[in-house]
């Protein structure tokens, strides 16, 4: 079947005859043209079936089986720096108050040793995936 009777056989609302231009960063193309590749489209189905909000196969892999630890001490981490970004707002407006400042030194120790164990923890793993 050559591509003229192809043609013939698709109706006519079908057939894409409006055309749109579109003017993206090369950054923007790039990320466009990686999506597409990695579903298996073109930059035109890809885009069309963005806007249509169409579901279209994605290509799975394998996580690396480091990612749920490095989460984990991601989470970690960011609650530590929660911890720490309180304690300092609240020292400082103590000092501000001109109140004198109460700190439990081995609790604010703990806190550090536990934030240099989760570091430590990172660097570990990060320094195994660079070896592969």
């Amino acid at each position: 079947m050559s591509n003229l009777e192809k043609q013939t056989n698709v109706k006519i609302s079908d057939r894409k005859t409006n055309r749109i231009e579109l003017r993206v960063g090369s950054q923007d193309l790039e990320i466009i043209e990686a999506n597409a590749k990695q579903v298996g489209l073109n930059r035109s189905q890809f885009l069309i079936a963005r806007g249509k909000k169409q579901t279209y196969p994605i290509a799975r892999h394998l996580p690396d089986p480091n990612y749920a630890a490095l989460m984990l001490n991601l989470r970690e981490l960011k609650s530590q720096s929660k911890d720490l970004k309180q304690i300092s707002s609240a020292m400082n407006r103590a000092l501000l108050d001109g109140k004198s400042v109460a700190v439990d030194a081995q609790q604010l120790q703990q806190l550090i040793a536990d934030n240099q164990q989760a570091i430590q923890a990172i660097i570990a793993i990060l320094q195994s995936h660079d070896d592969r």
